[in-house]
């Protein structure tokens, strides 16, 4: 597996592991991505890699990943950042401590190492939050 293969399946397993959260889902519906996707409905969450450090040893590969999953939503007049709060909570609580496998390796606990806003972007358009995960992705199986 090579490390752009593995920081791939990094975002995938992250992405399935909200996706299939119902209460997240409640709020999000399916409007999960690994590329913005352009003017999309919202609320949605976004995924980016941040860094990619290696963590490798005599005997083993791996990578120590940082994720930023930007939670975005719509200002309206009036609108209170309750929802992507929300949002950023079932993130939080979703992926916190959560141990992943990936094809051909480990993603080895999952950890929140921080959240920024929500806040209204300068756009005057956009409610903004970020919820930042690390990954140790690595520990190579055969076959």
């Amino acid at each position: 597996m090579t490390v752009l293969d593995r920081q791939q399946a990094a975002v995938d397993a992250i992405l399935a592991a909200l996706g299939g959260d119902p209460g997240l889902a409640a709020l999000v519906g399916t409007r999960l991505y690994d590329a913005p996707p352009g003017r999309a409905a919202t609320p949605e969450i976004t995924i980016k890699l941040v860094s990619a450090v290696d963590q490798s040893s005599a005997d083993t590969e791996a990578q120590k990943l940082v994720f930023d999953l930007d939670v975005w939503d719509r200002y309206a007049l009036g609108a209170n950042l309750s929802r992507p709060r929300a949002i950023m909570g079932h993130v939080r609580r979703i992926l916190h401590g959560r141990n992943l496998t990936l094809a051909g390796a480990g993603l080895i606990l999952l950890r929140c190492t921080g959240a920024q806003g929500p806040f209204r972007d300068p756009d005057n358009l956009s409610l903004h939050g970020v919820v930042t995960v690390s990954a140790l992705a690595g520990h190579e199986t055969a076959g």
